[in-house]
Order: structure tokens, then C-alpha cells, then sequence
């Protein structure tokens, strides 16, 4: 009997043993299953965060590529706007020394008729008109309109 009780203690020892590892067994799979999965989801997670990257930095390049069209609007404009400026600058100046010119002369008429006897005038006055027709045809700015017109006669 006493076989027994050693070959059922041994059995018992087996079977626990048994028990153990495939207890063991089941864990490690289960473990395993996990660390797969833990792998899959970290995985995913980096996928996912690239593409988010990706997306950011495509935001980020089309955000950059609007503010430079912006500026290329705004420098496209201030161009114009400088060219512009220029331009009248050059048209103001052309306005002012083509009626300086006409008013100097037609100063200089109205002297000489001033100091010319009354019969005499009908040269110098078809002069002075003259220059006043010339002052007229003279195509200047806006602001330089009512330079334009000759003295002692009312602009339209």
C-alpha cells in the first residue's frame, strides 16, 4: 500500500504539475495574444500619426502657399499702385512745365500789353488768345485743371 500511496502522491504531483504548465501554456498564448495585439494597436497608432504629420504638414505647405500668394497680391499691388504713382508723379511734373511754359509767356504778353498803347493791342491780344487756345489743348491732371485756364475766363 504503501506503493500506492507513493504512486498516488506521485500522480497527484504529475497531474498538478501537468496542470501547471498548461496553465503556463494558456498564459504565454494569452500573453503572447496580448503583446500581438498591444503590437497591432502601437502599429496602427504610428500609421495614424504619420498620416497625421503627413496631413499637417501638407496643411502647413498649402497655408505657407496661400500666404505667399497673398504677398505676391499684395507686392503684386503695391508694384501697381508704386508704378501708379509714378506715373503721375511724371504727368504732374509734364502738366507743370507745359503750363509753366504758357503761363511765363502769356505773363510776359500781358506785360508787353500792358505798357503797349490801346491801338496797338491787336497783335498782342490775337497773341495772348493764341496762347490761351495753347493753354486749353494742354491735356494735364485732374488737380491741374483750373491752372489750365487762362485768367479773366471761367473753366467749364
Amino acid at each position: 500500500m504503501e506503493a500506492k500511496k507513493q504512486l498516488d502522491i506521485l500522480t497527484s504531483i504529475a497531474i498538478v504539475f501537468a496542470v501547471l504548465l498548461a496553465g503556463l501554456y494558456i498564459y504565454e498564448r494569452a500573453a503572447t495574444a496580448e503583446r500581438k495585439k498591444r503590437a497591432a494597436i502601437e502599429e496602427t497608432q504610428r500609421k495614424q500619426e504619420a498620416q497625421r504629420i503627413k496631413l499637417e504638414e501638407q496643411r502647413l505647405r498649402e497655408e505657407a502657399w496661400q500666404a505667399g500668394a497673398a504677398q505676391r497680391r499684395i507686392d503684386s499691388e503695391r508694384e501697381r499702385q508704386q508704378r501708379e504713382r509714378q506715373e503721375l508723379r511724371e504727368e504732374t511734373a509734364r502738366s507743370i512745365g507745359a503750363l509753366t511754359e504758357i503761363a511765363q509767356r502769356f505773363a510776359d504778353q500781358h506785360q508787353i500789353a500792358a505798357s503797349t498803347p490801346r491801338i496797338a493791342l491787336s497783335g498782342i491780344v490775337q497773341q495772348m488768345q493764341a496762347t490761351a487756345r495753347q493753354a486749353a489743348t494742354i491735356q494735364v491732371t485732374p488737380c491741374h485743371v483750373q491752372a489750365q485756364a487762362v485768367p479773366g475766363r471761367r473753366h467749364e
